[in-house]
């Protein structure tokens, strides 16, 4: 059974990809692409690898702040203020809509994402790779981390433990 807002969660999801412009720069679609990354890396003793996963990842994103983040970048990638509000009201109309059925009952979440949206695994997307953004690029310019991906909620980290240690990665 789809929500109300079904055919609206779409139409934003396609929009987003076009206005936002992720970068993508941390993230793979395919193995392939992962080993060849990894085939350059140069590893010593003192590399280490831990892979990640992100625990009940669309529960745990505040619509309030997917909304404040694709506000900010829109401002960044300098997207009309008029289209920008319009895009914004939508995706909190569709965000506070959303429910999902399990077990024929159905669910709201409080003030998080649904799984189950066709626009869910977007704004997850959109809520990482901001973060991802703001955090990680510092890290990776140290050369704390050499690499770092991420498929959806699973994450690789390969890093020098001279430099860093899993618990300040996992902080």
């Amino acid at each position: 059974m789809q929500a109300p807002s079904y055919k609206v969660a779409r139409f934003i999801n396609k929009q987003l990809h076009a206005l936002l412009q992720l970068p993508n720069t941390y993230t793979s679609y395919n193995s392939i692409q992962v080993i060849q990354n990894l085939t350059k890396l140069h590893i010593n003793k003192t590399t280490k690898l831990m892979t990640l996963d992100i625990k009940d990842l669309y529960v745990n994103i505040l619509v309030n702040e997917v909304l404040h983040i694709t506000k900010t970048l829109s401002n960044y990638n300098n997207i009309n203020n008029e289209l920008s509000q319009e895009m914004n009201s939508l995706l909190e109309a569709v965000l506070n809509l959303n429910y999902l059925q399990h077990l024929n009952k159905f669910y709201k979440p409080n003030k998080r994402i649904a799984m189950g949206s066709p626009i869910s695994g977007a704004i997850a997307n959109i809520f990482i790779q901001y973060y991802e953004n703001l955090i990680l690029k510092h890290t990776l310019e140290t050369k704390a981390i050499i690499y770092y991906n991420r498929y959806v909620d699973d994450i690789l980290i390969i890093f020098n433990s001279t430099i860093i240690s899993e618990e300040q990665i996992t902080r």
